[in-house]
């Protein structure tokens, strides 16, 4: 017992395994160029990336799942590949296309025809330009139209005797990715692949099927990373959510989506990755400068509050020599208008 004692008196008490992500060779700076497609949770990364004044462009064909859907999508852009016409279907006298979300949708099918059109004009030189490319995959469950056999990115309640249900195995994805990518690194040789499984659980087709999906887009992007180490990472979001934090205090009412205290944290752990001391640095004069921004006085016209102000348009002149903060001098003009 004296020893069993001792043990416990010298060791201390862990309450969770904490997931501290590799440091990135290649590193996101501000510099940067950066494109984000994926599942939800890549447009939460992106806002997050948009709060701190890096340069990116977020799911220009909306929330997608599932990898065939992304990878297709962002092939057929760079391949000046129009989408297919035959794939628009009408619903509550809207048109959609089975291949983007339902947030791109047209008055007519030659109106969405238009609007697909001009998404994929502004995404493709996006592409060209990016150095990184971050993917978020959602589910490996992916259904095909039985008519044509084309994998789709939403079924928009349409009867499901329409649809054939499958279930993606790894060498599947791989393959899929390896075409993406040799289409991708044609149009732009430099650009950097980010992978990450979304933290968000699918429990729509039952816990024990999102398992089996998260399981298998793990080892997917682990065969992918292992087959282009140069060029593609991964960043362990879903490990974080589920081993790090592990508790559904970390989630959402719907205990579906992380809350915002999980994604802070796993963005937390994405910068100590793959950012700079320097970069963090600057992330962290953003964050004061914003804060600023966004206090509301009691008494805005007294000399206290403006020598706040002209502290704050000093911070932004100062940061404006290292980056561009055009966004944030927005702000600034329009507080000072409003309360001196």
């Amino acid at each position: 017992m004296g020893v069993f004692s001792r043990f416990v008196e010298n060791t201390p008490m862990l309450f969770r395994t904490e997931i501290n992500p590799r440091k990135i060779e290649f590193k996101i700076s501000h510099s940067s160029k950066i494109i984000s497609i994926g599942s939800c949770f890549a447009d939460c990364m992106a806002v997050r990336f948009q709060d701190l004044e890096f340069d990116i462009f977020s799911n220009p064909f909306g929330i997608l799942y599932n990898p065939i859907s992304i990878f297709d999508n962002i092939e057929n852009c760079i391949s000046n590949k129009l989408v297919d016409k035959n794939l628009i279907i009408e619903s509550r006298g809207m048109y959609f296309h089975y291949q983007l979300h339902s947030a791109i949708f047209g008055a007519s099918s030659n109106d969405l025809l238009e609007k697909m059109g001009a998404i994929q004009k502004e995404t493709k030189p996006k592409i060209g330009e990016s150095n990184f490319l971050i993917i978020t995959l959602g589910t490996e469950i992916v259904y095909f139209l039985k008519e044509r056999n084309d994998a789709i990115a939403n079924c928009y309640k349409v009867t499901e005797k329409y649809f054939d249900k499958k279930i993606l195995t790894v060498s599947e994805i791989v393959m899929s990715f390896s075409n993406f990518y040799q289409t991708l690194i044609s149009h732009n040789p430099s650009i950097r692949v980010i992978l990450t499984v979304s933290p968000v659980r699918h429990i729509k087709d039952t816990l024990e099927l999102n398992a089996v999906s998260k399981s298998t887009l793990r080892l997917s992007c682990h065969e992918i990373t292992k087959q282009f180490s140069e060029n593609v990472s991964y960043f362990p979001a879903y490990e974080i959510m589920m081993d790090d934090l592990r508790d559904y205090r970390f989630y959402k009412e719907d205990l579906i989506h992380p809350n915002i205290q999980a994604e802070e944290y796993i963005w937390e752990k994405f910068e100590n990755s793959y950012f700079t001391e320097e970069t963090k640095k600057i992330n962290q004069e953003i964050r004061e400068i914003t804060t600023a921004l966004n206090h509301r006085p009691f008494h805005p016209f007294t000399k206290e509050h403006r020598s706040f102000l002209d502290k704050t348009v000093e911070k932004i002149i100062n940061l404006n020599a290292k980056i561009n903060v055009s966004r944030l001098s927005e702000k600034m003009a329009l507080k000072l208008k409003t309360e001196r």
